[in-house]
């Protein structure tokens, strides 16, 4: 019974820890399908889109019902109720100008919703080469770690024969502990970042996530970018699309402070006269009218205008600023990547000459007993190596998804 119990436990340890194994592409979409952050914004940009409607619709009617108390006594006979029905209309062009600020505020949300998902990416793209790092320094340690024992080994039996000292095994022996201490570190630095993918996913935060992918230098290419390389950046497009939204405002106000007509129709039940043989006795009043609205307080309307220019100048504005710096965080993540790319090749190569040293000291000590700490020092010293690789490729990688979402692909 105990082993059943204890099979039973282990099984549900298992299914209720996944381990998701997923390229960086999978993971990305499967944001993109998800993320809650990315749906809200998508629904705030549905929600512009019902503004439309309602800007380009012409104002309600109106109905209204009266009853005399008195009634007004004409010579077809007294007035008991009233009726009238109206409906005004804005100056022409009015609506559709009121039509094209939602629609280019619109457009301003679509583009904001576009940006959101290009941030998610990034979001995740960095995540994941983050954990990438830490799993690569893992794999590297625990190798070196092998190597470490192994050498531990060779000073123990060079010290069993009285051909170096104790010391060398003891200092072995820290570098061993330094090893497995750093590993221990970045095991623990894994869940952090786990749970922030998975937040990103909107999935449960005991899944864990599989590093599938590999990289190097071959990872780090950039695209092409013509001089219009800004054009689809999600919050530029989204600045211009209110600039937009203000030029029509501005139109929407001039419309604004010109009159607005009206049409209406009353219709007045009127009794019969207690007279005999009067024309029209008890006829009822049928009247047409028509209205007009007479803008003569000019100041808001004024102001009106002026505030749709000045909104106008300041979007313009942040649009120069925008582009100024986005221009320049180009330029710098570029060099970002090619500074990457070069250091790549440099530690690649020191890699490999470190190596060369490292199998001369070793063949020399082997013979001698003599040189342990160059050897211990020229491990090291590859090993540091090796971290900066993995370092550079991180911070290329993280540079190139950072210039990719400032050109928005």
């Amino acid at each position: 019974m105990t082993h059943r119990i204890f099979i039973c436990i282990f099984l549900f340890s298992l299914l209720s820890t996944v381990v998701t194994a997923q390229s960086i592409e999978e993971l990305t979409t499967e944001a993109l399908e998800n993320n809650p952050g990315v749906k809200a914004s998508y629904a705030r940009f549905e929600a512009e889109m019902q503004t439309i409607a309602q800007a380009s619709a012409l104002p309600d009617p109106t109905f209204s019902f009266g009853y005399f108390i008195s009634p007004v006594e004409t010579r077809v006979g007294p007035q008991r109720m009233k009726f009238s029905l109206a409906q005004m209309f804005p100056w022409f062009g009015t609506l559709q100008a009121k039509s094209d600020v939602r629609t280019h505020l619109a457009e301003a949300a679509y583009q904001e919703f576009l940006d959101q998902q290009h941030l998610l990416e990034l979001t995740v793209r960095i995540t994941y080469y983050d954990l990438w790092e830490i799993h690569e320094r893992i794999d590297l340690l625990e190798d070196n770690l092998v190597l470490l024992k192994s050498r531990k080994e060779l000073a123990l039996s060079g010290f069993s024969v009285g051909r170096n000292s104790m010391a060398d095994v003891i200092r072995t022996d820290i570098m061993i502990e330094q090893s497995e201490t750093a590993i221990r570190l970045l095991q623990d630095k894994i869940a952090p970042l786990e749970f922030q993918m998975n937040a990103a996913l909107n999935r449960s935060q005991q899944d864990s996530i599989r590093i599938i992918d590999r990289f190097d230098s071959s990872s780090l290419d950039l695209p092409q970018v013509a001089d219009s390389g800004l054009f689809n950046n999600g919050n530029l497009q989204a600045v211009r699309s209110r600039i937009k939204a203000a030029e029509a405002a501005e139109v929407l106000a001039t419309r604004q402070g010109r009159p607005s007509f009206g049409l209406g129709l009353d219709y007045v039940l009127v009794d019969d006269r207690p007279i005999q043989g009067l024309d029209d006795n008890g006829k009822d009043v049928i009247m047409p009218m028509v209205s007009m609205s007479l803008p003569i307080f000019r100041k808001k309307y004024k102001a009106q205008t002026q505030e749709a220019v000045l909104r106008k100048e300041a979007m313009e504005f942040s649009e120069q600023n925008m582009v100024n710096e986005l221009e320049s965080k180009l330029e710098l993540k570029k060099y970002a990547v090619e500074s990457s790319v070069e250091n790549i090749e440099l530690y690649t190569e020191q890699v490999t000459n470190a190596k060369q040293v490292r199998d001369l000291l070793i063949s020399d000590y082997s013979n001698s007993g003599a040189g342990y700490d160059e050897v211990l020092a020229i491990e090291d010293q590859l090993l540091d190596y090796q971290k900066k690789t993995i370092k550079v490729i991180r911070d290329g990688l993280i540079a190139r998804a950072e210039f990719l979402y400032i050109i928005a692909q």
